[in-house]
């Protein structure tokens, strides 16, 4: 497996897509096909947090200076 594939395969049978800042991990929703593309990179996310979980407006790569 790779770290991609892992991932994917975990998703599939049901674990969250959580994004990873510093020592904190938030579970994302949102359009889970848009969320995938961007498991194990680095993205610039906007939306709307509640507790652990962020509900995702957006989400892209970052720019290069952040």
């Amino acid at each position: 497996y790779t770290q991609y594939s892992w991932a994917l395969q975990s998703v599939s049978q049901g674990d969250e897509i959580v994004l990873v800042v510093r020592d904190k991990a938030y579970k994302l929703q949102g359009d889970k096909d848009l969320l995938l593309k961007f498991m194990s990179a680095k993205a610039r996310v906007t939306g709307r947090l509640e507790g652990e979980v962020l509900e995702v407006e957006t989400i892209g790569r970052p720019s290069k200076d952040e």
